[in-house]
């Protein structure tokens, strides 16, 4: 549109334009939420957590530092980690909640369920610990979601496939 076909445009019609909350649809296209993903698992969880609540610093750091072999550094370490700890999966599951109500932190809400998802889904598989009062056909539920999704890294398909294996059709019904 020129100047003068601005001019000229209904107001009610340029308004409508330029309210992003009146679009239809998702806001993020598949291969969006890939990548969005695969930056999250890449970022730094000292950074991000500590970002996140200001106050966690210091114990996100002692807990990084306390970790056994190999280092975690990044989300996608904390989640393919052998023995992570179980504090920091826990911020990361309520770092990860958080981000799920709306006007908290900025990542798509299928990102943060993701995030959530898989900090609770490792604690079950390499600790035997639960981190939520969701029962088995509510975590069963979120894991077929998450496992439906095309853009999932393979890495968090294959913990949360796994996941769903030890959590059974509990969801089925």
């Amino acid at each position: 549109m020129d100047q003068n076909q601005i001019q000229r445009a209904d107001p009610a019609t340029l308004a409508g334009l330029m309210d992003v909350a009146a679009e239809q649809g998702d806001p993020w296209r598949p291969e969006e939420l890939g990548a969005i993903l695969q930056h999250q698992l890449d970022s730094s969880v000292e950074f991000e957590l500590g970002m996140f609540e200001p106050a966690l610093g210091p114990a996100v750091v002692g807990l990084l530092q306390a970790a056994a072999a190999p280092p975690i550094r990044t989300f996608r370490e904390l989640f393919c980690h052998h023995q992570p700890p179980k504090e920091l999966l826990n911020h990361t599951r309520q770092f990860a909640k958080s981000c799920r109500q709306a006007g908290s932190y900025n990542l798509p809400p299928e990102i943060a369920t993701i995030m959530y998802v898989t900090s609770i889904t490792v604690a079950r598989l390499r600790l035997g610990e639960r981190l939520t009062s969701l029962d088995d056909a509510g975590l069963s539920h979120s894991l077929r979601w998450a496992l439906a999704q095309p853009w999932l890294d393979g890495e968090v398909r294959r913990l949360l496939a796994e996941g769903l294996g030890i959590v059974g059709s509990a969801g089925d019904g």
